[in-house]
This record gives C-alpha cells, sequence and structure tokens, in this order.
C-alpha cells in the first residue's frame, strides 16, 4: 500500500461527512432505505480509508478549491460519528424496545445533535482561518 497524506484523508472523509450527513438529513422518517444508505456509504468510507484510496476529486479539489478543502478536512469526523451513533443504536437494540414514538424522537434528537455539531465545527473554522479570534498560548 502507498502512503497518502493525512490531508487528503481529511478531505477524502470531508466528502464522505458531507454525503453521510446529507443522506441523514434528507429523510424525515425512519425507513429502511436510509439506514441502508447510512449503512453503505459508511462501509464505502471505512473501506476508502483502510486501503488508502483516494479519489481523483479529492486531490484536484486540494488543488483548485483549497477553502473547500480546508473546510471538508474539518467535516472528517461526521463519517465516524455517525458510525459510532449507528453501532451504540444497534447494542442498545439488545437490552430495549423501542417503540415508534421513541425512535421518532430519537432520530429527531440525533439530527439536531449532528445539525449543532456541524454548524459549531464550521464556524470553529471559519473562526480559525479568518483570525476572528487572535488567541495565542504560550507555553
Amino acid at each position: 500500500m502507498k502512503m497518502i497524506s493525512v490531508e487528503e484523508n481529511l478531505v477524502t472523509g470531508g466528502a464522505f461527512g458531507c454525503l453521510i450527513g446529507a443522506l441523514f438529513f434528507s429523510f424525515g422518517g425512519i425507513s429502511n432505505f436510509l439506514c441502508e444508505m447510512l449503512f453503505w456509504s459508511f462501509v464505502c468510507y471505512v473501506a476508502v480509508i483502510y486501503f488508502e484510496i483516494v479519489p481523483s476529486f479529492a486531490k484536484k479539489l486540494m488543488k483548485k478549491y483549497s477553502a473547500v478543502a480546508y473546510y471538508l478536512s474539518w467535516l472528517a469526523w461526521v463519517p465516524l460519528a455517525v458510525g459510532c451513533a449507528m453501532v451504540m443504536f444497534l447494542a442498545s437494540l439488545l437490552f430495549v424496545d423501542y417503540d415508534i414514538n421513541e425512535l421518532n424522537n430519537l432520530l429527531k434528537t440525533a439530527k439536531f445533535v449532528l445539525s449543532s455539531l456541524m454548524a459549531g465545527i464550521l464556524s470553529v473554522a471559519y473562526m480559525k482561518k479568518k483570525s476572528v479570534i487572535g488567541l495565542v498560548f504560550k507555553w
């Protein structure tokens, strides 16, 4: 396997983060299609990262649109967070028998938390890039 740079991994992860986030937000209710698409997009993400496959769009994006690549690299945590949430939810099914109202509330809460975290991390990325907050830590 060839070694790829961390920046290319982050941009690829951010692209998958946008894909998984868009899938998660695009469906209003609980459906098997949503679960399948989230699962398979997460599996594709894991395979791409594990086998160090860098799509050509990531390299082109880094060269032509460095600002977009910068923000995508900040969203690289989204597939991991959604994957972790899926695993925790599936594990909780062993112990809890959810009814449909609880599942709907859980989905609404997850969408709110994910959108808040994505908005928060993008605002932090903007502040860091534009040096809005000029905090300098001296050790």
